[in-house]
């Protein structure tokens, strides 16, 4: 095991015209049949085998590029002289924290730990009962029977008033439903 830290770095290019600026570094198919969510592939970027992921943390079309650090001022420069014709803008870590909230993607440390079942962190659709035995299936077989005794969700918060160190602008974020809570018609009715 080598530790490549310093030397891999990571582009992250998401948004609706993602795909078509993406164009401008690689001749890949990057169709949805070709390159699917959640799909990664090594293909050229510049004239250099790139590892591509079809997937990011802001909820929209995209890719992470990981490539050698010294690869990245030259795919960053590409992306940027194309940038303009599809209204490209640089964003930080803070920015996609919020997008990911926005989007309910979870946080491993921050929104889900160990100590949490896939069920309470409403990832229960990137579970499969039916898959060839697995270390917990018994356990979810039965909490998915009963249904989960609460639930880690987001919402979005509604304020007319303006931000203060006491009161917060609308915004995404994560909080826990307990069933025994709610009564048995909000119990009943979808979350």
């Amino acid at each position: 095991m080598v530790n490549q830290s310093d030397a891999i770095g990571t582009l992250v290019v998401a948004g609706p015209r993602s795909r078509e600026l993406m164009g401008h570094v690689t001749a890949a198919d990057l169709s949805n049949a070709a390159f699917p969510w959640l799909a990664a592939r090594t293909i050229d970027v510049l004239g250099n085998p790139t590892l591509v992921l079809r997937v990011n943390y802001v909820g929209e079309l995209g890719w992470e590029l990981h490539a050698p650090m010294e690869q990245l001022p030259g795919i960053y420069d590409a992306l940027s002289a194309a940038g303009p014709n599809y209204g490209l803008r640089d964003f930080g870590l803070y920015a996609m924290d919020s997008l990911r909230l926005d989007k309910g993607y979870r946080g491993w440390k921050t929104d889900i730990e160990t100590g949490y079942s896939p069920y309470e962190a409403s990832l229960d659709r990137f579970v499969s009962l039916q898959k060839p035995a697995f270390v917990g299936q018994e356990a979810l077989i039965r909490e998915a029977k009963r249904s989960a005794a609460w639930r880690k969700d987001s919402c979005l918060l509604h304020s007319t008033t303006k931000a203060t160190p006491t009161r917060l602008p609308a915004r995404r974020c994560c909080f826990e439903v307990r069933m025994s809570d709610l009564s048995p018609q909000e119990a009943g009715a979808s979350l």
